[in-house]
């Protein structure tokens, strides 16, 4: 018994070996590479999997290891040293990798082989000595080996390794000179070694000069859910309960195989409350062992490194990397790029897209060394990014300066329940006043119960949006701020900038705050200005215009902005003024301006532009969009690298007022690509305006209301593309370029003529035309000239074409000339396609070469109003789809019936077989659908046409089952040549359609000899026994069998049948046979020749014998078939091909008994030919093995009918049981639905009962918080008597010490009264004095005046002396 459990053991392990092997297979898509190659694909991963096979549950690995082999060149002897670089992070598996390759190819290294583990962790411990010695030691086998210093390690390794070749594994390397000790260069090591790094840096790789790197990534989905199943149950089949539990657990694991092993693991043997408790502690405390293991990448980082990780791992994750490089260059003040770059090599982030992203465990591992900081206080940690954190920090005012970056980003499904801002907090303005430190201050989705008193002087990025205040704080003069961003500030910038020298980026956009843009010249270094959509901006200051380093200027939406300064911006890319209301003129440009290329506005009505417009040297792509009366420069004209003019949906377009009223030579510009589209162009300016043009190549007029295109579009001798749709106007085209490909007039509702004779030379070998469009031209009645070679015409809704347009464009020779698609008005598929139906699909059959084929289908409205149709062609090639061209959806309504003619040819050059049939699909999707159902029948009426060319032709194509010639002539095949057996060729008409065989193509003399009616069935036929004169209509038609000459096919046929395959012989009317024997008696036999005797009397005796057996089953009527072949599809000698059809076994051998019994007759007739005694006696055994196996069948069927017949009965009892068991689980629903009556009124009892429960428990719990609030405020009440009572003392103290200082005061007061007395006598006696002296400065001033006036009037009288 043992040595059969051991030999079952190795069997299924060989086995498990095997299957692994062919999963690996299927999942490369290379079995046929392993049967071509003689089976070492297979053996090479037999030993994969043999490898594989030894760790644990090996998920994903197969085409890991397959891959790195490939990089390795395993099978290859070219005699290099191939050295492997396996990078990616920390638990993703490089080593399982390492260890599963190393595995699979270590056997082909003769024992020279090293898989040196944890090179990182056994340098630290050991030294780099130990791990050489350790390297010679496994490879060399000696155990002695004594190496002393690191250089004398390096030289024994080169030595005593040059002459081998070896297998090396150098496993968790982290250190550049880790790998110059082990494996300085490939010269170290013999031809044809191979050598495996592993490592979570790749930039080590790239300075070791390793050119082969193999990037391990994640699992995908299937494969982590594969590895966590195994992982959390052992098998890979989980109970439901579980799903979203693991759902949960790979989400967090995100597809990491360290994490997906040990979350799987934890919750191994586990309940679902347990797990969902130990997911739940994950989401708080990461598992400590994925968390070290993660950290070592970290640990190796340099400070910067270390720093710009941190700061990504907390803010940046999933943000444009663009941003995230200005926002740490200026918070580090130099710049981060060096630093990602280190971040990336070592597989820490990665870019995605543009985007920053890293590994969610990676991110959570980063925050935790940050939370590390300070566990409890988040006021002392470096980086504040959690929202509750940084509330905290601001409400208590519990920050430190121990704070560089603090980024508050509210979600925003919390910030949006709070209102329009967000979030908002509670504080008093000064908690940024001791976070000294902070540099970065970012602020989104929340608003503040009032501005910030302090901002940190140190600050080098402030992005606040929604910023409160109307100014920044007096205090705030940060010297090295490099980014300012308010958004939907309430700030009012009025003053001039100076104190933000060091500024590169200034946002106010979206501040309806704004009214004017101050003075920025103190801010030289500017780079980015925008000030979007500030509405109520009514005024830009001069200095703008003058920043030599701006790169970005957006004033867009600045509905109020009515001028702009004038420009002189050397360093511009980029400028913004679409959206400006009542913008009225482009600001003058002072100077050259090489680097803007590109220059879009759009709904601004800029009237003028100006000459200056001339200095936008680079400019490449101009575009106006809503611009109201555009008025263009004849300086615009001359910019030398504008290529593309794009002037849509304005009020119009003229020459510039300067320019008109000058004879201006037309200088043609290098635009070669010009819409002028909806901007309401007349007759009048196309001439003029488009003299400037002659070099355009893509010309759109759409929408405009010229009413002829005048002949000078000649001149544009490089136009290719010209499209004037919605032309309403337009009512004569007089020119059109020689050139020109594609033209579309859709909707040009006046055209009535359309005269394509005016193309010069119009013939099939100059005419470039490829394309014309002339949809929903309603008033289109004529098509003249129509260019034999186009590739697409669509005349879709164009209902006035006459019935000579329509039969002109339904002209085979036009049609077949070149056209791909054609589609116009019409009810009908054109005569000249021969295979036409009804409905949405046809087939046809084609071999070696897929042909060239017209397909025609009808659209029909069917409820006679206008419809939207949507579908598309689908072609498929034995069941599988092909592309062909096909796949395009057609979209559009129509008004009436339409043809589509598409042609559809095999661009790829797919060969098939030229000796199969092939079967081709065309149907067509509906794509209007009611629940993935079509609404309607897309196509009326569908036919196909095929195109025979060289490389098709008439007998690689059929449309209905292909047939073969089948002979029934038993002559001798070897007396004849070639050319007597194409003469004495016989043919039986056969009219089964189930009979489906293929051949070789025919020869030409076949082909001329050899009838070859082919007409189509259009239903299969009946039952064989039955009558088989009414399988057919008289409207039907069938299809027509020759049977060729050829005597061994019989045998063959048998041959081929020897897989029970079965065949049926069926009746034959008597009318065929007549016709059969007269064709043998008057075409191919010669009577003298004996065989030709033995042929001849065989084959009509077997028809009259295959006859006489089928009138013994059933009334025979004049059938249309003698033989049909069934049970399946058998292959005869590569060439014939039997398509199977329920056979009657009965049938089947009656047939070959008779014709047993025919042959045995004519053999001794003919005894003395040998040959032909021995071929029919062979043909006999056949026969008779035939007979014998069907008679075994017929057994094997009646058997089978007998158990078939004891099941039933076995049935019959269980459904009596069944009914029993109905019966009692009746009984039982009924007293459990009485039970359940009982079971809710205990339910309700209950729940009224706890409801009871509940309200005492509340109220209880809400006396309880009265009494604890009454004792607080007796507390309360008690602590403040207690003050009011220490306050009495101290006022009585108070009162002693006032009435102690009066005495005192009334004392002082009694001396000053004193005082005060002789104060008052001293004044008596000075007033006294003062009235004295009053009198005499009153008579001084009389006597004064006296004089004066004397001497007035002395003066006086001079005066007047003089005078007279």
């Amino acid at each position: 018994m043992t040595w059969i459990l051991l030999i079952y053991d190795t069997v299924k392990e060989v086995l498990e070996k095997h299957w692994l092997c062919m999963r690996m297979m299927r999942s490369l898509r290379m079995r046929r590479t392993c049967s071509t190659n003689g089976g070492w694909l297979y053996r090479r991963l037999l030993t994969t999997a043999v490898s594989l096979s030894n760790l644990d549950y090996p998920v994903g690995l197969e085409s890991r290891v397959l891959q790195v082999n490939s990089l390795l060149k395993d099978r290859s002897d070219d005699g290099v040293v191939h050295m492997v670089g396996i990078h990616g992070i920390g638990g993703i598996g490089k080593s399982t990798v390492a260890r599963a390759v190393y595995n699979s190819i270590s056997d082909q290294f003769e024992g020279f082989c090293c898989f040196l583990e944890n090179v990182r962790e056994n340098s630290c411990k050991h030294g780099l000595v130990h791990l050489q010695e350790t390297v010679l030691s496994e490879i060399l086998g000696d155990k002695e080996i004594r190496l002393g210093n690191v250089w004398n390690g390096m030289s024994i390794i080169q030595q005593r390794l040059s002459g081998r070749k070896v297998l090396l594994v150098l496993d968790d390397i982290d250190k550049i000179e880790q790998l110059q000790a082990i494996a300085g260069a490939p010269n170290w090591f013999g031809l044809g070694s191979r050598v495996i790094i592993t490592t979570r840096d790749y930039g080590l790789l790239k300075q070791h000069d390793v050119k082969s790197t193999y990037k391990v990534e994640e699992l995908n989905d299937k494969e982590a859910r594969e590895l966590l199943y195994w992982n959390a149950f052992k098998t890979d089949k989980v109970d439901s309960r579980y799903a979203t539990i693991l759902n949960r657990a790979v989400g967090y694991a995100s597809r990491l195989p360290l994490a997906l092993e040990v979350i799987g693991s934890n919750l191994f043997g586990k309940g679902e409350e347990e797990c969902k408790r130990t997911l739940d502690r994950y989401d708080r405390f990461p598992d400590k062992k994925i968390k070290d293991i993660l950290k070592v990448s970290y640990n190796s980082l340099e400070e910067d490194e270390g720093n710009v990780f941190l700061d990504i791992a907390c803010f940046f994750n999933g943000h444009k990397l663009a941003d995230v490089e200005d926002i740490l260059s200026a918070h580090y003040s130099v710049s981060v790029k060096y630093s990602i770059e280190e971040l990336i090599d070592k597989s820490l982030i990665k870019i995605d897209g543009g985007l920053v992203t890293l590994h969610y465990l990676i991110q959570d591992m980063g925050r935790d060394i940050v939370r590390e900081e300070s566990p409890h206080e988040p006021g002392k940690r470096s980086r504040l990014w959690f929202c509750e954190d940084i509330v905290q920090v601001l409400s208590k005012n519990k920050g430190t300066s121990e704070i560089h970056i603090l980024i508050l980003d509210f979600p925003k499904d919390e910030a949006h329940l709070k209102g329009p801002k967000g979030e908002e907090i509670n504080w008093d303005g000064e908690a940024f006043n001791k976070m000294n430190n902070l540099r970065t201050l970012i602020i989104r989705n929340g608003s503040f119960s009032k501005g910030p008193i302090h901002l940190p002087n140190r600050l080098r990025v402030l992005k606040w949006q929604g910023y409160p205040l109307p100014s920044l704080p007096c205090y705030f003069h940060p010297k090295k701020l490099s980014i300012l961003e308010l958004l939907d500030s309430c700030l009012k910038p009025c003053e001039p900038m100076q104190a933000f020298s060091h500024l590169r980026i200034l946002d106010f956009s979206n501040s309806e705050s704004v009214t004017e843009i101050p003075d920025v010249s103190g801010v030289q270094n500017l780079e980015k200005l925008s000030f979007r959509h500030c509405e109520n901006l009514t005024k830009v200051h001069d200095s703008v215009g003058r920043l030599g380093n701006l790169v970005i200027l957006d004033a867009s939406g600045c509905k109020n902005l009515k001028t702009f300064p004038p420009i002189i911006l050397t360093s511009l890319e980029q400028l913004n003024l679409s959206h400006c209301s009542i913008l009225e003129s482009f600001p003058e440009i002072l100077g050259k301006m090489e680097k803007v290329t590109e220059l879009l506005i759009r709904g601004s009505p800029i009237k003028e532009y100006p000459f200056s417009i001339l200095n936008l040297t680079q400019l490449r792509k101009l575009e106006l969009q809503l611009c109201g009366m555009v008025q263009l420069p004849r300086s615009i004209f001359m910019l030398p690298e504008l290529s593309m003019m794009h002037v849509s949906s304005c009020e119009g377009l003229t020459l510039s007022e300067q320019d008109k009223g000058k004879v201006v030579v037309p200088k043609s510009s290098n635009v070669d690509h010009l819409v002028l589209s909806y901007c309401n162009i007349s007759n009048d300016f196309l001439p003029i305006g488009l003299n400037f043009f002659f070099n355009v190549k893509d010309l759109n007029l759409s929408g405009n209301n010229f009413i002829t295109l005048h002949a000078w579009i000649k001149e544009c001798h490089l136009l290719r593309n010209l499209k004037m749709d919605d032309c309403r106007r337009l009512q004569e085209i007089r020119g059109i370029p020689r050139k020109l490909e594609k033209i579309s007039v859709k909707g040009c509702t006046a055209l009535r003529c359309l005269d394509l004779t005016v193309l010069p030379e119009c013939t099939a070998e100059c005419c470039f035309l490829k394309e014309l469009i002339l949809d929903d031209c309603g008033c289109l009645r004529e098509i003249k000239g129509l260019p034999p070679n186009l590739d697409s015409f669509s005349a879709k809704g164009c209902t006035a074409l006459s019935s000579q347009s329509i039969s002109m464009l339904f002209k085979q020779e036009w049609v077949e000339a070149g056209n791909k698609k054609c589609f116009f008005p019409g009810k009908k598929i054109p005569e000249w396609f021969t295979h036409r139906t009804r409905g949405m699909s046809m087939y046809f059959w084609f071999r070696n070469k897929f042909p060239p084929i017209f397909l025609c289908l009808v659209i029909g409205r069917g409820d006679k109003k206008d419809i939207k149709v949507k579908f598309s062609p689908r072609v498929s090639v034995n069941g599988n789809k092909w592309s062909l061209g096909c796949h395009k959806v057609y979209e559009f309504m129509i008004e009436t019936d339409h043809v589509l003619l598409l042609k559809f040819e095999d661009n790829e050059d797919l060969v098939f077989s030229d000796k199969e049939w092939n079967q081709v699909e065309v149907s067509y999707a509906d794509h209007i659908t009611n629940n993935e159902d079509s609404i309607r029948q897309v196509a009326s009426y569908c036919g196909i046409h095929v195109l025979y060319e060289q490389t098709c032709s008439p007998w690689d194509v059929q449309f209905h089952p292909p047939q073969t010639m089948i002979n029934v002539n038993l002559d001798s095949y070897s007396m004849e040549t070639p050319q007597q057996r194409v003469k004495n060729d016989q043919t039986f008409v056969l009219s089964s359609p189930v009979l489906t065989l293929t051949q070789p193509p025919p020869t030409d003399a076949e082909k001329v000899l050899v009838p070859q009616s082919i007409l189509p069935i259009k239903r299969p036929l009946e039952d064989v026994r039955g009558d088989t004169s009414k399988c057919f209509r008289e409207d039907e038609e069938v299809y027509a069998i020759t049977i060729q000459n050829n005597p061994p096919f019989i045998e063959r046929l048998h041959e081929a049948c020897d897989d029970d395959d079965d065949v049926q012989l069926e009746s034959a009317s008597s009318c065929e046979l007549q016709s059969a024997d007269s064709s043998f008696n008057t075409n191919g036999f010669d009577s003298d020749d004996p065989s030709n005797c033995v042929g001849r009397k065989l084959s009509i005796s077997g028809v009259e014998a295959i006859s006489q057996v089928s009138s013994s089953n059933t009334e025979v009527s004049h059938s249309d078939y003698p033989i049909n072949l069934v049970d399946r599809k058998i292959s005869v000698n590569g060439h014939a091909t039997i398509i199977s059809e329920a056979a009657s076994l009965g049938s089947i051998r009656e047939a070959i008994n008779a014709l047993e019994l025919l042959m045995v007759k004519d053999l001794s007739e003919f005894s003395s030919d040998h040959a032909t005694q021995s071929g029919l006696h062979q043909l006999l055994d056949v026969l008779s093995r035939r007979t014998i196996e069907v008679q075994e069948a017929i057994g094997e069927f009646k058997r089978k009918a007998v158990e078939s017949c004891r099941e039933f009965q076995s049935t019959v009892k269980s459904m009596n049981k069944l009914k029993n068991y109905e019966m009692r689980l009746n009984r039982i629903k009924q007293e459990t639905a009485t039970s359940n009556g009982r079971q809710n009124e205990l339910k309700n009892s209950i729940k009224n009962i706890s409801l009871a429960i509940k309200d005492e428990s509340r109220r209880k719990k809400e006396l309880e918080e009265e009494i604890a609030t009454l004792k607080e405020q007796l507390d309360t009440k008690g602590r403040d008597l207690d003050q009011i009572v220490l306050n009495l003392k101290n006022k009585e103290t108070t009162l002693s010490t006032y009435s102690t200082n009066c005495a005192s005061l009334n004392e002082q007061a009694q001396k000053l009264l004193e005082e005060a007395e002789g104060l008052l006598g001293a004044s008596s006696e000075i007033k006294d004095e003062g009235e004295a002296a009053e009198v005499k400065q009153n008579s001084l001033k009389s006597t004064w005046s006296t004089d004066i006036t004397k001497q007035l009037s002395k003066i006086k009288h001079n005066v007047l002396g003089l005078y007279e």
